[in-house]
């Protein structure tokens, strides 16, 4: 551990944490021996609690529970050619109807090839399979989702792509087709194509996910919580509800009344790991300084974020706790982790325009450091969904929710791509019950009997059906071992180094976007760590 430790760095600052808010014990209870952790005063009581704590019985053997959010890609985008015909380039599987029942969980409700929506004229542009990993950003904001989903018949995505193109062409600068990174071969910077909401990619393409894909749970009905953007998506991830925004704005003061703050009460670890910045730091003001909300970074040789302002970098590394990496390794995993890939500083969030090689090779280096060690691995469950579809095609309406106080935000957003991965989930399974990002927590309250934060949580589907009963009897399957990527140096470099990526988030925490020197290493930085897991063939 550091010379300066956490509690010397609070002491040195003069920072008034408050024990009373970090704290969930009496008094007396809240000095915690040197070398533990001096900011979360239930650390000695964490893990009897998770074994005492029965919660549903298909999930009694889960004492670690780990939730990766990507950015931007629809359902169909990623595993729509699943249920494709072989001669139009798809795996012939099987395709649900969304009604008959499917018991053995091998029929995938996606497409059949002949797919399309109509542009600005009237002309069909069908679903395609790209050549090149880099898309153009499309439209993802409250308006335009509601415009691709057009009351139910999803057949915006071309218009309000094109209308966008539009604005662009004309200067507009209302316009969200926004040009960095790659060029084409005029070399000209690309700015993205009419036809790109179309785009759909198959197994060449991401081999991870379909290597989890044939030896775990594949979810074809897990809806964006809110048609929306990224932050209304992720505070229903962490508290089930958006209070209300429909944009890119913190949530001042409900720290608490989050997922975190209800895990904090009954004393369970709990922590979310960053690529470049924690999310939740931008989301949740406040949560951070009463240490609701505990974070660190994923790997071990990640730099920290360049923050504008005064705060000694001896004082940030003491209240950052130890890496997911190092976590993994010696089996200390705490009963809760969020992960966030890199929103502006690491091109691994698979947000358009980012390489999504760059993706593939996040979720690779997360279940390599999951795997490797054996006892932790056994009682783990390791959840990977997207925040929101990124304006990518699917050809399921979503429903609505009833439960949520606020009519605008009952409607679900489009489906976007989710595995259930570990061992006793059901192997190369297809669920079809209905989630959304309100399933991890209504999963994480009934499994640790936690207090339910409200109705969307009381009613939302958890994710036992993944689960193998069989299987909770039977000894433990090793990991799968999963095939490398290839990773262009210079692609990754190109597709970060000009993207504001979550701008409002870096402006917040940060106080502005990194610039291209922090960019160049923080990315060359995770592209080491994930060659040094063995998960990665670099091309420099």
């Amino acid at each position: 551990m550091s010379i300066f430790t956490r509690r010397k760095a609070l002491q040195a600052m003069g920072l008034m944490m408050g024990a009373a808010a970090v704290g969930c014990g009496k008094p007396e209870e809240e000095e915690v021996e040197a070398g533990e952790d001096a900011l979360n005063v239930c650390i000695g009581r964490m893990d009897r609690n998770v074994r005492e704590l029965g919660g549903a019985q298909q999930l009694h053997k889960y004492e670690k529970f780990v939730v990766l959010v990507m950015e931007n890609r629809s359902f169909d985008h990623y595993f729509g050619h699943l249920s494709m015909p072989r001669s139009k380039g798809g795996e012939g599987r099987g395709k649900w109807d969304g009604r008959t029942p499917d018991p053995e969980g091998k029929l995938v409700d996606g497409l059949t090839g002949d797919e399309f929506n109509p542009d600005l004229n009237g002309n069909k542009v069908g679903v395609w399979m790209p050549t090149d990993q880099e898309l153009g950003d499309i439209d993802h904001e409250w308006e335009g989702c509601h415009q691709q989903w057009n009351a139910g018949k999803n057949d915006g995505f071309i218009t309000n792509h094109e209308r966008d193109l539009l604005r662009l062409n004309d200067n507009d600068a209302s316009t969200k087709a926004l040009c960095w990174g790659t060029k084409g071969n005029d070399g000209q910077p690309k700015c993205g194509d009419l036809k790109d909401p179309m785009a759909i990619y198959t197994r060449k393409d991401t081999k991870i996910f379909h290597s989890l894909v044939d030896n775990y749970t594949l979810c074809d009905r897990w809806f964006a919580s809110v048609m929306g953007p990224t932050w209304p998506n992720r505070f229903y991830l962490n508290g089930a509800t958006a209070h209300g925004h429909k944009s890119n704005k913190p949530a001042w003061g409900q720290g608490e009344n989050t997922i975190w703050g209800v895990l904090r009460k009954r004393c369970i670890s709990s922590r979310c790991y960053y690529a470049d910045v924690p999310w939740i730091d931008g989301a949740y003001p406040g949560g951070v300084i009463g240490r609701t909300i505990n974070t660190a970074r994923v790997f071990d040789n990640q730099p920290l974020a360049p923050v504008r302002g005064f705060v000694p970098e001896f004082v940030r590394q003491a209240l950052d706790y130890d890496t997911f990496e190092t976590a993994c390794r010696e089996g200390t995993l705490p009963s809760v982790s969020f992960i966030d890939p890199g929103f502006s500083s690491i091109p691994n969030d698979d947000h358009p325009p980012h390489d999504i090689q760059a993706g593939q090779t996040l979720v690779a280096a997360i279940y390599k450091m999951l795997s490797q060690n054996e006892e932790q691995w056994k009682k783990t469950l390791f959840i990977i969904t997207y925040d929101e579809h990124g304006s990518f095609y699917d050809h399921v309406a979503p429903p609505v929710v009833r439960e949520d106080t606020r009519a605008d935000f009952r409607q679900l957003g489009f489906r976007v791509p989710a595995l259930v991965i570990g061992p006793y989930v059901k192997k190369n399974y297809v669920s079809h019950v209905q989630y959304d990002h309100v399933s991890p927590i209504s999963t994480l309250t009934r499994r640790f009997n936690l207090d339910t934060l409200n109705d969307r949580v009381r009613t939302a589907n958890d994710l036992r059906d993944c689960i193998d009963f069989d299987a909770l009897e039977r000894s433990v399957p090793e990991p799968v071992v999963l095939p490398r990527t290839v990773v262009s140096q210079s692609h990754a470099l190109d597709t970060i180094m000009e993207s504001p990526g979550q701008a409002e988030l870096m402006n917040r925490v940060l106080g502005g976007v990194p610039g291209k020197e922090h960019k160049r290493i923080a990315t060359n930085a995770f592209l080491e760590a994930c060659e040094r897991l063995g998960v990665v063939e670099i091309r420099r």
